[in-house]
């Protein structure tokens, strides 16, 4: 806290010879610490001058008494009860006030002044105000709204006080015409009482010229000077002296003031500087981070000078790779010799060239559509996000107007060739053109973005092939099922014969009938492979459905063997069943047809392979199965 003088060092707001008490609520941050004193004037006081009365203190009597300098008018009676025991004499959170001190406090406060350090040019005036006038004590005093703090002082350690107990108070009235003086404050009515005259520093002489403000004629403090024995006089040469003094206080503060303002340009200066400095690293960690990113991107990107010959700018790693041809040896080049071997064929390099002249000439052209300014101005109209990278890299500007955007764009297709690999690899790419603009509005070249579409034509071409695999699928499908329809007619028919001779008696013991059996036989399995035909169909449809019925294990093996007899008899080979009366007379449930046509199977393979001898279907019951069943083997013998 700050030391003053007639309160405690430890409290704000509690003052030596008063009661204690709140400091006003609505006080502001300066004066809330501390505030400035000013002098008074020796004459009295007009009648303009009223006195500040403060909150008062509940522990003393009510009073709304109006107190006024010895000789000086009393104000109107309807400001004052008729009698005023506190007329003559100091009191506890009362001082003088004029009826521009609100003012006046904020002229102060603009000053910047208030709970400043120290100065040197200060503390010089005090000290040649101490020597000038021999007193011990001289002051620089600021009065703010409810207390006076000291900028500089001699003779006390104190660096403030309370506006009751100021004197400086009177100083820095609007109706005090000069310099302030007291010549025995022990015998002055309006002092007497004062702690600071009844106790340390034991004011007796006081005197204060006016410190006034830099742009106005407000009073904003005093320059004073106290003893403490009384004087008889302070002539006018010495208030001359005085108030020199105080005007050249004056002359500090607008000093004061400008290098406050010195410094706080010079700290603006400091951050504009700092934050350009953080700028310009933030642009070039940007420019780098788009050099990385153009180099490491996956798609091949290359870029191209407005010039009559085209010459490269940019040539990033994938068009290295795709190209065999390193970046040191492509910019500078111009695009045709640069693609002279990269690019099969004449045509479709000045396809190529074309295609960049074209986005050169209609960007160009689209430009005054950008704005009705200059090219500044049309350029900054939009911004291009493909353009932007190159902008970076290249110190041109990153916007694109929008008319350029919509008719300079340009694609084209072109398949590279990699002269440095062993097998000449070709690379499909389709190739994005776009202008690039500078700041001013002109075009200055052009960037090109490839895409490369070699793996997206293979993958087109196996879909392609896929599809018409379906197709043909779905053609195979139809011809099974038209096939096995337009077949059954006439084998329906046949069967149909066939089961009419079975059943003539004159037939049923022929020689023949036995050929005529296995003519029926095999028709019914023709059927069933005719079906199962259809089946394939059904089967791809996810619509396949299983016959249920009721067989046994030695009519299916029957129909089997019968079917495979004739070959085996071409070949010389013997058929034989191996299969116990147990499993016989099985009844299974299931579809018969199916299980003949994999004992069929079964007996071809056997016969296939078996170059003499015999063939043997074995039929068993499986003791391991859940339920009745039966397994099978044909072997040659």
């Amino acid at each position: 806290p700050v030391r003053r003088m007639g309160c405690a060092a430890s409290s704000p707001v509690t003052r030596v010879g008063q009661p204690s008490m709140e400091s006003n609520a609505q006080q502001p941050h300066a004066s809330s610490a501390r505030g400035a004193a000013a002098g008074t004037v020796a004459t009295p006081t007009p009648p303009a001058a009223a006195w500040h009365e403060a909150a008062p203190d509940p522990d003393r009597a009510p009073h709304h008494e109006v107190l006024c300098h010895p000789g000086q008018v009393p104000p109107p009676a309807s400001l004052e009860p008729p009698t005023n025991p506190h007329r003559e004499g100091w009191l506890a959170g009362k001082w003088a006030s004029s009826s521009n001190d609100a003012e006046r406090v904020a002229a102060l406060r603009e000053l910047g002044i208030l709970l400043t350090a120290r100065e040197p040019a200060f503390d010089r005036l005090t000290q040649l105000g101490a020597a000038l006038f021999k007193v011990p004590i001289c002051l620089i005093s600021f009065v703010d709204q409810e207390e006076q703090w000291f900028k500089s002082v001699v003779g006390l350690e104190e660096e403030g006080t309370g506006r009751d107990l100021a004197f400086c108070t009177y100083t820095t009235l609007h109706e005090t015409p000069g310099v302030f003086v007291v010549l025995d404050a022990r015998e002055d009515p309006r002092f007497k009482g004062n702690p600071l005259v009844r106790g340390p520093p034991h004011v007796a002489f006081y005197a204060g010229a006016p410190v006034y403000h830099t742009g106005t004629r407000l009073k904003v403090g005093s320059f004073c000077i106290i003893d403490h024995v009384p004087r008889t006089s302070f002539g006018a040469e010495e208030q001359r002296q005085l108030q020199l003094l105080a005007d050249h206080v004056r002359h500090e503060l607008i000093s004061h003031a400008t290098r406050a303002a010195d410094e706080r340009k010079a700290k603006a200066l400091a951050a504009l500087s700092s934050e350009m400095r953080e700028t310009q690293r933030s642009l070039e960690a940007s420019v780098a981070n788009y050099r990385n990113l153009i180099e490491s991107a996956n798609a091949p990107v290359f870029a191209v000078l407005n010039a009559q010959l085209l010459p490269v700018q940019l040539w990033n790693r994938r068009m290295e790779h795709i190209t065999g041809i390193r970046a040191e040896s492509a910019i500078g080049k111009p695009i045709m010799d640069v693609f002279e071997f990269a690019i099969e064929g004449s045509y479709q390099r000045r396809e190529l060239v074309v295609a960049i002249r074209s986005v050169l000439d209609r960007a160009h052209d689209a430009m005054p559509a950008a704005g009705d300014t200059d090219g500044g101005d049309s350029a900054s109209a939009g911004g291009a996000a493909a353009a932007a990278p190159m902008a970076a890299l290249t110190g041109q500007s990153a916007n694109l107007p929008d008319a350029i955007r919509l008719v300079a764009n340009r694609s084209v297709d072109i398949q590279i060739v990699n002269p440095a690999s062993p097998r000449g690899e070709a690379t499909q790419v389709q190739i994005v053109m776009t202008p690039i603009v500078h700041e001013r509005g002109r075009v200055t070249g052009v960037v090109c973005i490839g895409e490369d579409t070699s793996e997206r034509l293979r993958l087109e071409a196996e879909h392609m092939k896929a599809v018409a695999l379906e197709k043909a699928d779905l053609a195979k499908s139809a011809f099974l099922a038209s096939l096995s329809h337009e077949m059954r007619t006439p084998l329906n028919g046949m069967i149909g014969m066939l089961e009419l001779a079975l059943h003539d008696p004159q037939l049923r013991h022929a020689k023949g009938a036995r050929f005529v059996r296995q003519a029926w036989t095999s028709s019914r399995l023709l059927l069933n492979l005719i079906s199962d035909c259809h089946d394939i169909a059904k089967i791809e449809a996810g619509q396949l459905s299983l016959v249920d019925e009721v067989f046994t294990p030695l009519h299916v093996a029957d129909v089997a063997l019968g079917v495979v007899a004739g070959d085996a008899r071409k070949k010389g080979l013997r058929l034989a069943l191996q299969m116990p009366h147990s499993v016989r007379d099985l009844r299974l449930s299931g579809d018969p047809h199916r299980v003949a046509r994999v004992l069929i199977n079964l007996l071809y393979n056997s016969v296939k392979f078996t170059s003499a001898g015999s063939v043997v279907l074995r039929c068993r019951a499986d003791p391991l199965a859940a339920g009745e069943a039966w397994a099978v083997a044909a072997g040659g013998a």
